[in-house]
């Protein structure tokens, strides 16, 4: 198993106030860990911590009880991290480490280099992650120690991907896409058309009913911590992507609604629809190509759009499920390629040389659903819809 993952990642969360400076706070947390205090270094997550990509938390270990275990790992592997470079911006921390363990001793390397992410929440980090920097040798003569007799080469220098689990390019004869088997898929896997007319043509996926109603087709991945990258070409209406899918009426999705606004919502049986987050984003002109790629940890989920991150978005109250898929309304000519699925796994966000971080104080956006007893937010044009709402749209 690889033995450090990602730094710590989370921007979606209400406005958090950080009781001490987290490079501080950091320092502290890889003091205890160099020095072997396992109760030290757990203490300073939070009980609903998640660290990703680390040994045995592949995909993630949630909560302090988890968290131990792969500490104990660490420090039973003699596990010393040095920070070579820090940043800090609000409840933020990242930078660079150098790491050293028997076990990269063993694999024939001196030391690692890691990228880190931390996010504070109090006195406390809530996520954590260490992304292993594949354009330094060493790391990757260590890293290339875990893979399996004539497996492929890892990726350079993006990071280490998770397998595909679905891999769908939409080739083949042009004809219903229920008809049609991706390249790679679990067994028996195929696409199920919740609604709407979706066509294969010239290698791609469009759905030309042209209804004023949503449209969904969605297949079973399998997974439920998982990894969704789509290319989206949108041109009218409203086109995105399923994150989790249950059935009709209980679903999680994220979108463009053709405004210049991301929204992402759920619908739930018990709650309903819920809005969970809008982001000012303007696509472009239309009939422009987007690369959408879009990470589910479970309880939250990261947005990043040709590369950038756009939002973090809380899911707490959603239905973890193995179904995801693309969404379309009233966009015939709308146009979906190169559907891809994989794990949740170490590197799997872009690196931090590729994510163009936005300047103090807008760094973290911060969302808040609808009726939290602020400024009242406004009605999404989707929502509206669903009700029956006339007239012009906001």
């Amino acid at each position: 198993r690889v033995l450090v993952v990602v730094g710590l990642v989370l921007l979606g969360s209400p406005p958090l106030v950080a009781q001490v400076d987290p490079a501080v706070r950091y320092q502290q947390q890889l003091d205890a860990l160099n020095r072997g205090d396992v109760a030290g270094a757990v203490a300073l997550f939070s009980a609903d911590a998640v660290l990703q990509g680390v040994g045995l938390c592949i995909p993630g270990c949630f909560g302090t009880a988890a968290i131990q275990r792969e500490v104990e790992r660490q420090v039973a592997d003699r596990l010393r991290l040095t920070r070579t470079s820090t940043r800090t911006f609000r409840q933020v921390v990242l930078g660079q480490l150098e790491g050293q363990a028997d076990s990269v001793q063993a694999a024939g390397a001196e030391r690692i280099r890691l990228s880190f992410l931390a996010l504070l929440r109090g006195e406390q980090f809530f996520l954590l992650r260490l992304t292993p920097d594949l354009t330094d040798p060493q790391t990757a003569t260590y890293v290339a120690s875990f893979q399996s007799p004539g497996a492929p080469p890892l990726p350079r220098p993006a990071g280490l991907l998770g397998a595909l689990v679905v891999a769908d390019t939409f080739d083949g004869a042009p004809g219903p896409l229920q008809n049609h088997r991706p390249g790679v898929a679990p067994p028996r896997a195929a696409w199920e058309i919740e609604s709407g007319q979706w066509d294969l043509v010239q290698a791609q996926v469009r759905e030309r009913s042209a209804v004023p109603a949503d449209t969904r087709a969605v297949i079973d991945t399998g997974l439920t911590a998982k990894v969704l990258a789509a290319d989206l070409t949108w041109v009218a209406g409203r086109m995105g992507l399923v994150l989790r899918y249950v059935n009709p009426g209980n679903w999680v999705m994220i979108w463009y609604d053709g405004f210049g606004t991301l929204v992402s919502a759920m619908l739930t049986a018990q709650g309903g629809f819920v809005e969970l987050a809008r982001e000012p984003w303007d696509w472009g002109a239309p009939g422009t190509p987007r690369h959408w790629e879009v990470q589910d940890f479970g309880d939250r989920f990261q947005v990043s759009i040709d590369r950038q991150v756009r939002a973090v978005i809380p899911t707490a109250a959603a239905a973890q499920c193995t179904r995801a898929g693309l969404f379309n309304r009233e966009g015939p000519e709308n146009r979906f390629d190169n559907f891809q699925v994989r794990p949740l796994l170490p590197g799997s966000v872009p690196a931090l040389s590729q994510v163009a971080l936005p300047p103090v104080p807008e760094s973290i956006p911060q969302f808040r659903p609808l009726g939290d007893g602020r400024t009242p937010g406004p009605v999404s044009r989707y929502h509206a819809m669903r009700n029956g709402a006339t007239g012009s749209r906001q």
